[in-house]
C-alpha cells in the first residue's frame, strides 16, 4: 500500500541513532509517523472484514437449492461441500447461513461430533431462522447415537418445550411430539450413559528433569537421573502457534476434515471445529486478519514471529491494558525465557522491526483491541515496545510444526504444516551432537533421549546444524547469523568429524565380529516392517545400549540407531 511505503521511506529517510529496543527508539518513530498527517491517521481504519476474495456474484440462494437438491438426492457429501460454500458466500453480506443445513448432511453421514459443532454454530448465527424444536431435536439424536442417554434426554426435553411454544399447526405439533417420545423411549433404553469430553493433550515434563541458571547459559535443563535412549523428556503444546497451510486448523493445526468453519475475514483461512472458530474470533483473528487485509506493500511482509506476536499479546490483553503495566518486555522475557539478542541485530534490522512495530500497534487501535479503555500516549509507546521486543525474540524460540505426510515406513516425508513457541523448549541449548531428537503429535513437541543421558548431563537439542552433516565454520556461521551466538559445544571443541568421514574411519558394526548387534537391529527391522513400533523402539533402545557398549559417541551406528528412533516416534504417532 502507498501509505506504508511513504511512511517507510519518511522513517528511514530520519536519523535515527538507537541500535536497540528502547523506549525513546518507539517514541522517535511514532512521531515521525504522526508527522505524516491524515495518511497515518486514516492507517488502518474501515478495512473491510468480509472475504474479499469470493465471486460477489455468485447468488446465495442459488448455492442453497444447491445444496438442498443434493441432499434431496442423497448425495450427502457433495450437499455437505455446497452448504460449506453457501456458508463463505453469506459471510459476505454479514449475515451467515447454512450451518442448520450442513448439520442435516453430516448427520446423514453419521459424522455425529462434527453436526453438533454445526448445530452449535447454528444456535449462534441463525436461531431466529431455525425452529428451535428441530435444533434440539437433531442434537437430541446426535447425543442418541453417541450413547450419551442423559445429555440425549436433555436436548429432546427441551426441543418439546420449544414445541409447546411454537406456533405450528397443532397436527404437526402432535407429530413430532410422538417423534420426540419415541426418541425417549430409545435414548432410556441405554443402559449406561457416556460423557463427551474435549480431547485434553497432555503436558508434561519429565519429572527425571530439573531447571537450572547461569549468567553463560540462561535458563537450561539438566538431568536428575538417568535417561535411557529413547525415553520421552518433554510433550508439551504451545505457548502460541500458527499455520496457515490449506486443510488444516489456523488455530490448532489438526487437519479440517469434510466440514470446516470459515474465517470470518480471510477465505484461505479455515477452522475444524466450532471451538477453534469461536476461540480465534473473539482472541486475535480480528486483529491479525486487519493486518493480513492491510499487506499490500512487500515493505510490511508479515512472518510468521509477528502472527505469533499478536497471538501472544491477545493472550495478555488485560495485563498489557493495565493502567499501572510494568516494564511487560522484561517481565514476559523472565517468566518465559526469551531473549531478544537485539545486540546481534543489525541497526538497520531493529529500526526496521520498530517500524513495524508502530504500524502494528496503529492496526491494533482501529481494531477495537483498546475498546472503551482510555490508554495514554506513554502507554501505547510501551505496548509497541512489547510488539517490538516479540517480534525480534520469537525467530530465535520457534519451532517449525511437522505432520507425517501418509503412510511412509520406508522414507519419512514430512509436511510442515506451522510454527510455534514451546514454553519448555526454551530452556533447550543447542549442541551439534544434541543428545535428543523432536518431533511433533499433532501441534505438540515431543522431545525424546537418542541415547543415554547421565545423571548431571545437559539436556541439549540441535538448532539445524549437526556435525553429521555440515562442518564446523559452517556450523558456526549458520548460527551465529540465525540464533547469534558462536556455538562451543563439544562437538565443535573437538572438531567432530562429518557421517561421511567418520565412515572412512570406522569399520561398519554389522559385521560378523558384532552378531549380537547385528541381530538386534534385524529384529528391529522385522517389527518396524510389520508396523510393530513399540516393539521397534524397544529394539531401538537395545541397539544404541549395546552400541554404547562397544564404541563411544561420535560413531556412525549412532546416527543408524536415532534416525530408527524418529522413524518408529512419527509413525506411532501419526494420526
Amino acid at each position: 500500500m502507498e501509505v506504508i511505503a511513504n511512511l517507510f521511506s519518511s522513517i528511514q529517510s530520519a536519523f535515527i541513532d538507537e541500535s536497540e529496543i528502547s523506549f525513546e527508539l518507539i517514541k522517535k518513530i511514532r512521531t515521525l509517523a504522526e508527522n505524516l498527517g491524515e495518511p497515518f491517521i486514516n492507517f488502518g481504519k474501515h478495512i473491510p472484514v468480509i472475504n474479499e476474495n469470493i465471486s460477489q456474484n455468485e447468488d446465495i440462494e442459488q448455492v442453497k437449492d444447491i445444496g438442498n437438491i443434493l441432499f434431496q438426492e442423497k448425495r450427502y457429501l457433495e450437499s455437505c461441500e455446497a452448504f460449506t460454500r453457501l456458508i463463505y458466500q453469506s459471510s459476505l453480506c454479514g449475515e451467515i447461513k447454512g450451518f442448520w443445513n450442513r448439520s442435516a448432511s453430516l448427520e446423514k453421514l453419521n459424522k455425529y461430533h462434527e453436526c453438533l459443532d454445526n448445530l452449535d454454530a447454528s444456535i449462534r448465527y441463525e436461531s431466529e431462522f431455525v425452529p428451535a424444536h428441530q435444533l434440539y431435536d437433531r442434537r437430541g439424536r446426535c447425543f442418541l447415537k453417541l450413547e450419551m442417554k442423559d445429555t440425549a434426554l436433555e436436548n429432546f426435553r427441551i426441543a418439546k418445550e420449544h414445541l409447546e411454544k411454537s406456533d405450528i399447526p397443532e397436527k404437526i405439533k402432535s407429530l413430532f411430539l410422538n417423534h420426540l417420545r419415541k426418541s425417549e423411549l430409545e435414548a432410556k433404553s441405554l443402559k449406561n450413559t457416556k460423557y463427551f469430553e474435549r480431547e485434553c493433550e497432555e503436558n508434561n515434563l519429565s519429572s527425571k528433569v530439573e531447571t537450572k541458571f547461569s549468567n553463560s547459559l540462561g535458563r537450561y535443563l539438566v538431568a536428575k537421573e538417568n535417561f535411557k535412549p529413547g525415553e520421552i523428556i518433554l510433550t508439551q503444546s504451545p505457548i502460541s502457534m500458527y499455520g496457515n497451510k490449506k486443510g488444516f486448523c489456523h488455530h490448532c493445526l489438526k487437519e479440517v476434515g469434510i466440514a470446516p468453519f470459515p474465517s470470518l475475514f480471510i477465505e484461505s483461512l479455515e477452522f475444524c471445529s466450532y471451538f477453534c472458530f469461536s476461540y480465534a474470533h473473539q482472541q486475535y483473528h480480528s486483529y491479525e486478519s486487519q493486518l493480513l487485509l492491510n499487506n499490500g506493500n512487500k515493505e510490511l511482509e508479515i512472518p510468521a514471529n509477528v502472527l505469533l506476536a499478536i497471538r501472544i499479546i491477545s493472550k495478555l490483553k488485560e495485563s498489557i491494558l493495565d493502567d499501572n503495566m510494568k516494564d511487560i518486555c522484561d517481565d514476559y522475557a523472565i517468566m518465559n525465557g526469551l531473549v531478544s539478542h537485539e545486540r546481534g541485530h543489525d541497526r538497520g534490522e531493529v529500526i526496521t522491526t520498530a517500524i513495524r512495530s508502530v504500524i502494528i500497534g496503529k492496526i491494533l487501535l482501529e481494531a477495537d483491541f483498546y475498546g472503551d479503555r482510555i490508554i495514554n500516549e506513554t502507554h501505547l509507546i510501551k505496548i509497541d515496545k512489547f510488539i517490538h521486543f516479540l517480534q525480534l525474540a520469537l525467530p530465535h524460540n520457534i519451532h517449525s510444526i511437522y505432520q507425517l505426510n501418509g503412510d511412509k515406513r520406508d522414507d519419512i516425508v514430512l509436511d510442515k504444516i506451522g510454527r510455534g513457541i514451546y514454553e519448555c523448549a526454551l530452556y533447550l541449548n543447542h549442541s551439534c551432537c544434541a543428545n535428543t531428537l523432536r518431533f511433533n503429535n499433532g501441534n505438540q513437541l515431543v522431545l525424546i533421549s537418542n541415547r543415554t543421558i547421565k545423571k548431571g548431563d545437559i539436556i541439549s537439542d540441535c538448532y539445524g546444524s549437526h556435525h553429521f552433516t555440515s562442518p564446523k565454520n559452517n556450523r558456526r556461521m549458520n548460527l551465529m547469523a540465525e540464533y547469534k551466538f558462536e556455538c562451543n559445544c563439544v562437538a565443535c571443541k573437538n572438531n567432530y568429524p562429518s557421517i561421511k568421514d567418520l565412515m572412512k574411519q570406522e569399520p561398519s558394526l554389522m559385521s560378523k565380529e558384532n552378531k549380537n548387534i547385528q541381530k538386534i537391529f534385524k529384529k528391529y527391522q522385522e517389527q518396524y516392517t510389520f508396523q510393530n513400533y513399540r516393539k521397534a523402539i524397544s529394539y531401538c533402545q537395545k541397539y544404541i545400549e549395546e552400541l554404547e557398549k562397544i564404541k563411544k559417541y561420535p560413531h556412525p551406528n549412532y546416527e543408524i540407531g536415532a534416525v530408527a528412533l524418529k522413524s518408529c516416534f512419527w509413525n506411532l504417532y501419526h494420526n
